[in-house]
């Protein structure tokens, strides 16, 4: 029988291969759905540390490890993702204040009324 700090960490360990193997193919979409998910059970592993057998936390060890390296590119493809939405909204920006720069301010077929009194 397993524990639930057990299932857990495994569960963990299982989501963080999932999306490092297909990882240069991830959306940020996908990405905030695992941190979501990584959240989750890290939760429980907290939850189930205190009534973890004697020597399992130790025996888990290494998983925890692994996991942690992993880490680090995801982060990475995390932040490569943020600087390309950012480079696009720059992009944006900038093409709007070009066009603005051209249109005129006002309607070009506009016409002006006035009241006699």
């Amino acid at each position: 029988m397993t524990s639930a700090l057990t299932e857990a960490v495994n569960a963990l360990k299982q989501a963080t291969d999932s999306i490092t193997r297909r990882l240069s193919q991830t959306t940020s979409e996908e990405l905030e759905a695992y941190v979501e998910e990584r959240e989750r059970y890290i939760q429980s592993i907290r939850s189930s540390v205190g009534s973890a057998a004697p020597g399992e936390v130790e025996a888990l060890k290494p998983t925890v490890d692994d996991v942690l390296a992993k880490d680090a590119f995801i982060v990475r493809r995390m932040t490569k993702l943020r600087d390309e939405a950012s480079e696009k909204l720059n992009q944006t920006a900038q093409a709007k204040t070009q066009r603005t720069a051209y249109e005129p301010a006002q309607p070009v077929d506009s016409y002006f009324f006035d009241r006699k009194k």
